[in-house]
């Protein structure tokens, strides 16, 4: 009979030490940031992680071959909470990603803009020249023309003279 009781007690301490012998089991509730020797890591929220130890506050844990610290306050136990900070985190990212394309869109339709708008530019340049070339060639013939016969306002004074207010040929105004 004093074996029952060895037998129950030794069952109690071999179920402890499989219970001990769990890893507990957390999730992340913000984003960590994990320094690799390859460079800086982030874990989403929601992500599962492994109680290594307890140092007060902090605590190690354990994801995918890295370990690292966190407060006891970047992590929950509750596995449903850690699905909805998951898929939370995850739609931010779906609209901080489509936010960049649309931006990265408006970026290039400015960019066709602008090469269409200096387009139109250099035509309206090489167009000015033609016309300056052509203004130039129109100054040069109208040098070589005799001055047109134009009749002006002006004041003039007579042989005698007096002064008077009337209309002159520019023929005339060239005689004198």
């Amino acid at each position: 009979m004093k074996l029952r009781p060895l037998v129950a007690c030794s069952l109690f301490w071999i179920s402890s030490l499989v219970a001990a012998a769990e890893p507990e089991v957390a999730f992340l509730r913000e984003q960590v940031s994990v320094t690799t020797r390859y460079g800086v890591t982030g874990l989403p929220p929601g992500t599962r992680v492994t109680i290594v130890s307890r140092h007060g506050s902090r605590m190690t844990v354990k994801s995918e071959e890295q370990q690292f610290d966190v407060s006891a306050d970047q992590l929950t136990t509750d596995a449903e909470a850690a699905r909805a900070m998951s898929a939370r985190d995850a739609a931010e990212r779906q609209a901080a990603q489509q936010q960049i394309q649309q931006q990265q869109h408006s970026a290039q339709q400015l960019a066709a803009q602008r090469e269409a708008l200096e387009a139109q530019i250099h035509d309206v340049q090489k167009q000015r020249q033609k016309l300056e070339i052509e203004l130039d060639r129109v100054h040069a013939d109208q040098k070589q023309l005799p001055p047109p016969n134009e009749v002006r306002y002006t004041r003039y004074h007579t042989a005698w003279g007096n002064r008077r207010d009337g209309y002159i040929k520019h023929s005339d105004l060239t005689k004198c």
